[in-house]
């Protein structure tokens, strides 16, 4: 049996990327031969691969010529990144001959991130595995929706998932959502923790500083806090990418995964409101805050029972996160999300 799987992996996200890498490299060791199709959709590509435009024209300027070239260089990061560390088709699909792919496999895979969400796909239904002839195995594994759909876009979706053989959600609300409609849905993990932290640290790369605190997806009260536990333990805050910096803050911009996880696993703490962001601090037992409580962080904070996060809950810092426990509930969680994997294939 080839699987192929059709995700967010061709974007400079570091969440998108990594999410893509884990669930092709843990249906591989389950002993399948699996693929992420090159599918180039037509809105991520303008989302996230072209310069932007401005009405200003200075801005624009500005962009093409300062920003843009940085953007350029981690795009290229990611993608050698991708090569080096999953399996990708050599042919390269579009809207167009996605139908081919049913030449080429006999189980697909609409895999993580907000592949449901049709404001960032422009309704691009592939993303339902709408393409896929009727006799070919279609399992969903972790896809989230981002939000509800409109009510004239339920019914059409609603045809579509009802053709699944299987679905893993990765937020308990998009789970409801989809039980709603009458379809049976299961709530999985998140397909990075799928591998273990063992297997992500064995891609990192390195920082080249350190004593430092991490703050990525900034905001107001992360970057107070940040500072308040930097000054306290003698630490420099760096922070992802964010053009005004304050006295005492650096800027770090990591052009790969690999890179990205590097610095996480080696900071002192990481204050973030990223998902992602959230569980590879998790992954390598760092101290950790957050302010977000999209459905995405709810779903980890209850399914963890790790409360403790949420920067409002504990703004003096003097919660410890019991990783023995968060250890063993990741656990749990990865060997269920294995079993609906397994019973998908090999039952």
């Amino acid at each position: 049996m080839k699987v192929g799987i059709l995700t967010f992996h061709n974007i400079p996200n570091y969440g998108a990327a990594l999410q893509a890498v884990a669930l092709c490299n843990a249906v591989s060791k389950l002993g399948l031969e699996c693929e992420i199709i090159n599918y180039k959709c037509e809105n991520i590509i303008k989302r996230e691969l072209v310069p932007k435009k401005f009405s200003n024209p200075l801005k624009t300027f500005k962009y093409r010529y300062i920003f843009w070239p940085k953007e350029q260089k981690r795009i290229k990061g990611f993608w050698n990144f991708m090569l080096e560390v999953s399996n990708i088709s050599d042919n390269i699909y579009t809207q167009e001959n996605i139908g081919d792919t049913n030449k080429v496999y006999s189980c697909f895979i609409t895999g993580s991130d907000q592949i449901w969400n049709l404001k960032i796909t422009n309704n691009d239904l592939n993303y339902f595995l709408k393409f896929v002839e009727d006799d070919k195995k279609k399992v969903a594994v972790g896809s989230s929706a981002g939000e509800k759909w409109s009510v004239e876009k339920r019914e059409q979706v609603s045809k579509l998932l009802k053709r699944f053989n299987a679905i893993g959600c990765r937020e308990k609300d998009v789970k409801q959502l989809i039980c709603e409609l009458g379809i049976d849905a299961q709530w999985v993990c998140d397909p990075t923790m799928l591998l273990t932290p063992e297997e992500w640290r064995n891609m990192i790369i390195e920082p080249s500083v350190k004593d430092y605190v991490f703050v990525y997806y900034p905001n107001a009260a992360l970057l107070e806090a940040a500072h308040k536990y930097a000054k306290e333990r003698g630490l420099t805050v760096f922070v992802l990418n964010i053009a005004k910096l304050k006295t005492g803050e650096k800027n770090i911009y990591p052009n790969s995964p690999a890179e990205w996880m590097g610095i996480i696993a080696n900071a002192e703490a990481i204050f973030t409101d990223s998902y992602h962001g959230l569980l590879f601090s998790l992954y390598f037992n760092r101290p950790v805050w957050t302010t977000c409580m999209s459905n995405r962080q709810k779903s980890v904070v209850e399914k963890l029972n790790l409360s403790n996060v949420i920067l409002n809950e504990d703004s003096n810092l003097e919660n410890e996160i019991n990783y023995k426990e968060i250890n063993q509930n990741m656990s749990i969680f990865r060997n269920e999300t294995l079993e609906f994997l397994k019973k998908i294939f090999f039952e």
